[in-house]
């Protein structure tokens, strides 16, 4: 039988991160906005530099979604929050815990940084309540909500 796994990225995943982040924009809120790979790899390539947080699942040695985060301090604070970008698992791996391992991770991996406190967000729409329920149930509570203005009149996509 196999099983999924949850491992720390590297620079060889980047291909496979970014057709699954691919994914996570077609299917969002995202999706009016053009969607860069090379700009997506240069910012992963950044991050794994940076020692922020890249975060793969597999399943067989093949990507099946991730969890891509980072460190700040706040505009109020010097204290190191832990955000994350992107929780995404493709459709057809949603079922079970691996979206919850992943969450697990990011939480052990801000201890890790130092971080006093942890603020993911959902930004994807409709397609992100499973993950409202997600964070809630990894014990999170909800803060506020998050909104957007197209101001653009069409972009055209590559």
């Amino acid at each position: 039988m196999t099983e999924y796994r949850v491992r720390a990225a590297q620079v060889q995943d980047i291909p496979a991160i970014i057709e699954i982040a691919r994914g996570m924009h077609d299917e969002s809120s995202y999706a009016p906005l053009r969607f860069d790979g090379r700009w997506l790899a240069a910012n992963l390539q950044h991050m794994l530099d940076n020692g922020q947080g890249l975060f793969c699942a597999t399943l067989e040695d093949v990507v099946v979604g991730g969890i891509i985060c980072y460190t700040d301090r706040t505009i109020f604070s010097l204290d190191l929050v832990a955000f994350e970008h992107v929780l995404y698992l493709a459709p057809e791996h949603r079922r079970g815990r691996l979206a919850l391992r992943l969450v697990k991770k990011f939480i052990d991996w801000a201890k890790a940084k130092g971080c006093v406190q942890i603020r993911p967000g959902v930004t994807t729409g409709d397609v992100g309540k499973n993950a409202v329920l997600l964070y809630k149930a990894a014990g999170f509570q909800q803060v506020g909500e998050t909104f957007v203005m197209d101001i653009a009149v069409e972009i055209e996509h590559a």
